[in-house]
């Protein structure tokens, strides 16, 4: 294998595709004649996509037949009847995002190399060096007409009837159970969830204890079931302080119990497990203070060429993103950029990304200090690039002769596709962790 193509990896996935065609032809978004390195595999795709579009049968006898007119421009006709040996059609999802990556990486050498050219022939820097990135090009995208576009929801709604037939939820779970109706965000769609709250609230605690859900459990995936990821930017606390949060959270042990090792023996052995359990989970952390959030898009796409899709992307906080601001840009509007340049990663590639963001003083000085969709005003226009908004909100904080210092709720300020309300919650301050309550109140559609 070169480190720019793999020719045996190319043969697998034209394999799979003469075995399986309409499972893997009709995921083909993303793989195009350019993804193979081999001209004679470049045709055979071309040949394979042209005749599932046109409705044509797809086994190795018909494909052989339209090769047999000119066969060495796919390599040869022995060759192509080869392909499907040895090959699992259900094993090709790391294939195809591998040939994706190779490709991309190609694509950029070529891009570098013209750079290169047009910097010796003496073109200006800023033009020579334009399209290293196709990030803008991309992001252009195409008009699509409404007959291509009543197919393709068609069939991904249909895919999703069948998914739910077959006891499968394309969705990723919650970090708590009481939210699971209401908090729908489906898997390998890019959607921005802002996680905000004056201090001791437990919006952090709500962001590490869902992303610690997600790398927990399994995830119904373009490809069928598969364990969840999460890269989580931590830019307050360092990766142990993070790790062992998730910890606590797990077993319920306290973390100053963990810290001054006062745990019984039950207590260690479950720290242990937990150790053991979030070790071998896809959970990568970056704890890098003063990044961008274009430090953070540029880092996440190199994460997904190298380890795959991500189902989730968190960053704590906003308030310590460094900003890319302008001399005549105000502080709100840049960190309102910064949100909607997270959002267009998660939406390109796939993933939902956690925001969390600290409420400024002003929730504390009206009457009630409940957190209101407003108090996100003067945050530039996070809130409109914001798919759905959580405020977990402990009235205990702020009334210390409440009975209960225990309760808190989790109110759902904006919900794109559900309802706003709040989800009644326990509030678990030694472990750092909310717990489900059986309750759910609903406060209409704000």
């Amino acid at each position: 294998m070169s480190r720019v193509h793999d020719r045996g990896m190319e043969r697998y996935v034209l394999g799979a595709a003469l075995l399986s065609p309409s499972k893997v032809l009709s995921q083909h978004g993303g793989l195009n004649p350019a993804t193979f390195h081999a001209d004679g595999h470049a045709e055979l795709w071309r040949l394979l996509v042209s005749m599932h579009d046109e409705g044509e049968q797809i086994d190795l006898v018909t494909v052989c037949r339209r090769v047999q007119s000119n066969p060495d421009r796919y390599g040869g006709l022995s060759y192509v009847a080869a392909l499907a040996d040895n090959v699992v059609a259900d094993e090709i999802g790391s294939h195809i995002r591998t040939l994706r990556d190779l490709a991309e990486r190609r694509d950029r050498i070529r891009r570098c190399r013209d750079a290169v050219d047009r910097l010796v022939a003496g073109d200006p820097i800023d033009e020579a060096i334009a399209d290293i990135d196709p990030t803008d090009e991309a992001r252009d995208g195409e008009l699509v007409g409404a007959d291509r576009l009543a197919r393709k929801t068609w069939e991904k709604l249909a895919d999703r009837w069948d998914r739910l037939s077959r006891g499968e939820d394309p969705v990723l779970p919650v970090p708590i159970e009481t939210m699971a109706q209401q908090v729908r965000l489906p898997v390998g769609v890019g959607r921005l969830v802002i996680v905000c709250g004056r201090p001791a609230m437990g919006k952090t605690a709500l962001a590490v204890q869902w992303v610690a859900r997600v790398v927990r459990s399994s995830v119904a995936g373009e490809h069928g079931t598969r364990p969840g990821s999460a890269l989580f930017f931590s830019l307050e606390m360092d990766s142990e302080q993070l790790f062992q949060r998730v910890v606590s959270q797990q077993t319920g042990v306290p973390m100053w119990v963990i810290e001054q090792n006062r745990m019984s023996p039950t207590q260690r052995d479950a720290v242990m497990r937990a150790f053991e359990d979030v070790s071998q989970s896809r959970l990568w952390v970056d704890d890098t203070p003063g990044r961008t959030a274009e430090d953070i898009r540029r880092r996440v796409r190199r994460h997904v060429a190298r380890h795959g899709p991500l189902d989730m992307v968190a960053v704590d906080y906003a308030g310590l993103l460094k900003l890319s601001q302008r001399k005549d840009e105000r502080h709100d509007q840049a960190l309102g950029n910064a949100a909607r340049t997270l959002r267009e990663m998660g939406r390109e590639l796939g993933c939902t990304v956690v925001l969390v963001w600290q409420l400024n003083r002003k929730a504390e000085g009206r009457g009630s200090p409940v957190p209101k969709l407003s108090d996100l005003k003067g945050s530039g226009d996070a809130e409109q690039h914001a798919d759905m908004v959580l405020a977990p909100f402990r009235p205990g904080y702020y009334d210390s002769t409440r009975p209960d210092q225990t309760e808190a709720e989790i109110y759902r300020l904006k919900n794109r596709g559900g309802e706003t309300g709040s989800d009644l919650c326990r509030w678990d301050g030694p472990s750092v962790r909310f717990h489900a309550d059986n309750v759910v109140r609903l406060r209409g559609n704000a």
